[in-house]
């Protein structure tokens, strides 16, 4: 059974590496959710390419290169914060695909750690306003109109 694994793992690295091999060397900080969508396609999608891609984009806005990348992590770490709300919602959640997410959300965590406790505390209060306009809405027999990441239907950017 070991050496079965073993041989799954090699093929993968090997189906990885052409994909990692397609990965832009630099790619730019996403500013929208539509910027980290087009990132997280990046080499085909799969988990290996988004862990890559998001480590080159962390590699290049890094603090150290710069003290003006601070609230483009920050920035991005909010992006993430939603993304990853986005998939634990999804029917049925896509909880597979979150790890690379969270990886990446730790780093910037690393460095940024103000930023990203704050990002935190503003999704959470927000999914709490959510959680209490829903309880709210269905004592009263409405639906809210809102979906389960905290936005609303048309977009909460």
């Amino acid at each position: 059974v070991r050496l079965k694994s073993q041989e799954d793992g090699k093929r993968r690295g090997t189906i990885g590496s052409a994909s990692l091999a397609a990965l832009p060397f630099v790619i730019p900080c996403p500013a929208t959710s539509s910027e980290l969508d087009a990132v997280l396609a990046l080499g085909g999608g799969g988990a290996e390419a988004v862990r890559e891609a998001l480590h080159r984009v962390l590699a290049g806005a890094h603090i150290k290169l710069r003290e003006e990348n601070r609230p483009k992590l920050a920035r991005l770490a909010v992006l993430l914060l939603r993304k990853l709300q986005a998939l634990a919602a999804a029917s049925p959640p896509r909880l597979g695909e979150t790890a690379p997410l969270a990886a990446a959300l730790r780093s910037i965590a690393a460095q940024a750690p103000l930023e990203v406790a704050q990002a935190c505390i503003d999704r959470l209060l927000a999914a709490r306003a959510q959680w209490l306009r829903l309880r709210r809405d269905a004592a009263a027999g409405g639906d809210g109109g809102e979906d389960r990441d905290g936005g609303s239907e048309e977009g909460s950017e």
